[in-house]
C-alpha cells in the first residue's frame, strides 16, 4: 500500500509541475507602458514603481529625454496591476500619474506646463 501512495504522489506531482510553472510564468509576464508627453518642458527623469512601494526605484530614462509632444514605451516587470509613475521636467518640477493594467491601462500622458508638485 504505501509504495501505491507514493507512486500516486509522484504522478500528481510530475503532472502539476508544468501547471505550476505556467501561473509562474504568466504572473511574471512583461507588461509594456506607454508614456506620452504632452507638456511644454521636457521630461528628464521617468519612474515607475509597484503601488504598494514605497521606494521609487530607478530613472527609466537614463540618459534619454522625453521632448515635448514625444512618447516612449518601457517594459514593467512584475505581477502588480497598479504602478505609480512619475515625471520629472526640466524645471524640477513633476508630475504623478497611475496605471491600471489589470483594467485596460498600459499608457499615461503628462500634458499642461510645468508640474503640479515642488
Amino acid at each position: 500500500m504505501f509504495p501505491k501512495l507514493i507512486r500516486t504522489l509522484s504522478v500528481s506531482v510530475v503532472l502539476a509541475a508544468p501547471v505550476v510553472a505556467l501561473i509562474a510564468e504568466s504572473t511574471l509576464a512583461a507588461q509594456y507602458l506607454t508614456i506620452w508627453n504632452n507638456n511644454d518642458l521636457a521630461i528628464v527623469d521617468l519612474y515607475v514603481s509597484s503601488s504598494n512601494s514605497s521606494y521609487w526605484g530607478r530613472d527609466r530614462l537614463g540618459s534619454s529625454v522625453l521632448e515635448q509632444d514625444q512618447d516612449t514605451s518601457i517594459t514593467i516587470s512584475g505581477n502588480s496591476c497598479v504602478y505609480d509613475v512619475k515625471a520629472v521636467y526640466e524645471d524640477g518640477t513633476y508630475d504623478t500619474g497611475a496605471v491600471d493594467f489589470c483594467n485596460g491601462g498600459g499608457s499615461i500622458e503628462f500634458f499642461g506646463y510645468g508640474g503640479n508638485n515642488y
